[in-house]
């Protein structure tokens, strides 16, 4: 007997390096991973195993446990096929999995639902630490997890559908990266969550999702090699469409949400040092409904909304232009929250139109891996900013507006960094909006009367205070006037 299993043991290590599978070398290989299992204390249990006579293998009415009762699966049959130098698993159209935990007062248990769903890998071989490389490839007409039963520390109701789920993983040893794909035509997506006095419920949709990702693996020494463009993460998110619906409450206060939207994305990477953020959506809607609090719905609306970020930490040898952008175009509100403050439709109702986008020549000068670990007393001791451009500063809301472009360059000799440069800024509809606000009993009269008086005092007024210009100069002596008048810096 035990010489018997010494030569099968030889067999399926010799067998690793075969190119394909032989006839019976995966059965072997399941037959060593099951008694690791057994022998690890687990459960993997079956009334039949069918050998195909394509060196498939079978597994009928298996039941599978961790051993410890935390994880389990039920299912009405496994198969494993040989596939070249992957294996193809499949399983039945239902499947049990169930769960425990310390935090809950009981088991818990939920049903995946799959058709025509295949996970492919190279995983399964007989000696798996052989491989450099590991492939996973999982693909499914649909994939749902539902029906949950029993206790949960945190869920009270689960079910995510996926239809056109395709998926990739991959992770190379040699070089310590991995990347992967998520792509589903449709996520349906309910849940109920229960934690630390909270309680949420949720049933959202994304249609057209596609998610990639790409990165090198960190540790705990060498988080600076992303920044120095050593190592590289990426990570970027599409959608076509998406809604949602659900509740909130916690301590007493209580919501209930609804939500859509169109075509979204995003983006976060650092790939060669250069660091960019980017949030991208139109056609978004939101509406809130306080549950037991005499407040009406608040509706919320936007067209547009995007936010970037672009930094150029490889900048170390010379400056490199850095961006921060920032738009909300026509967001507006309801008219049931307007008129809690103005009923009789004094403020006009424009919509809010925010438009901002800086651009900067800066370096990095300092250390980076004394910046992560948070010995940099200032951030001038890590990067040196030459020069800012305002090429946009547009904030517009309720018939008022605030607009400006500019340029500053800046002298990094002094102890503090000393901007030289001109700014221009005008100002529309201010006092307009200012007297209603005051007549409103919103804006305290006296207040509202010094910021217009301030403003006006270093400002060209035009149409009656309805329009104030300023060119603000920094000058190198470190003083700023405002249309040639010094400001009390």
């Amino acid at each position: 007997m035990k010489m018997n299993l010494l030569a099968g043991t030889a067999f399926i290590l010799a067998a690793a390096s075969w190119p394909v599978w032989a006839q019976d070398q995966l059965e072997l290989t399941l037959d060593a991973y099951v008694a690791m299992i057994k022998a690890q204390g687990g459960q993997f249990d079956f009334s039949a195993k069918n050998v195909g006579g394509d060196g498939s293998v079978e597994y009928r009415d298996l039941k599978f446990d961790s051993g410890d009762g935390s994880f389990g699966i039920d299912a009405q049959w496994l198969r494993a096929t040989p596939d070249g130098e992957m294996v193809t698993l499949t399983w039945a159209p239902t499947v049990t999995i169930n769960m425990a935990s310390a935090e809950a007062a009981g088991p818990s248990s939920v049903t995946v639902t799959s058709e025509n769903l295949a996970l492919k890998t190279n995983a399964i071989v007989p000696d798996p630490t052989i491989l450099t490389k590991f492939d996973v490839t999982l693909d499914a007409d649909l994939l749902q997890v539902g029906d949950l039963k029993g206790e949960n520390a945190y869920l009270s109701d689960l079910d995510v559908k996926q239809e056109g789920l395709s998926a990739t993983f991959s992770f190379d040893a040699a070089v310590q990266k991995a990347e992967g794909s998520w792509n589903a035509a449709l996520i349906d997506a309910a849940y109920g969550m229960v934690a630390e006095g909270m309680e949420n419920t949720s049933d959202s949709t994304v249609s057209g999702l596609k998610l990639n990702y790409s990165f090198d693996i960190p540790n705990e020494t060498n988080i600076p090699d992303f920044l120095k463009g050593a190592k590289n993460f990426s990570a970027s998110f599409s959608a076509d469409a998406s809604t949602g619906k659900g509740t909130t409450s916690q301590e007493g206060v209580a919501f209930a949400y609804e939500s859509s939207g169109g075509p979204s994305s995003a983006l976060l990477e650092l790939v060669n040092g250069l660091a960019t953020y980017s949030v991208k959506g139109v056609d978004a809607t939101m509406v809130l409904t306080p549950q037991g609090m005499p407040m009406p719905p608040i509706n919320v609306a936007m067209k547009e909304v995007g936010m970037d970020m672009i930094v150029p930490f490889n900048a170390v040898d010379a400056p490199g232009q850095a961006t921060a952008a920032l738009k909300f175009i026509d967001v507006s509100v309801g008219e049931e929250l307007w008129s809690m403050i103005d009923p009789g439709q004094s403020i006009p109702r424009d919509p809010l139109n925010i438009d901002i986008n800086l651009t900067s020549s800066m370096q990095f000068i300092g250390d980076y891996a004394a910046m992560v670990a948070g010995q940099i007393a200032t951030p001038t001791e890590m990067v040196k900013v030459d020069d800012l451009s305002i090429n946009s500063f547009l904030i517009a809301v309720a018939g008022a507006s605030v607009n400006g472009v500019g340029k500053l360059a800046f002298d990094n000799n002094g102890p503090v960094p000393l901007p030289t440069g001109k700014l221009n800024l005008e100002v529309l509809g201010a006092q307009s909006l200012s007297t209603k606000l005051t007549e409103l009993g919103l804006v305290d009269a006296t207040q509202s009367g010094m910021a217009m008086g301030m403003m006006m005092s270093f400002g060209k007024s035009e149409e009656g205070g309805d329009k104030i210009t300023s060119e603000i100069e920094f000058l190198p002596d470190g003083s700023v006037t405002a249309n040639g008048q010094p400001l009390p810096m």
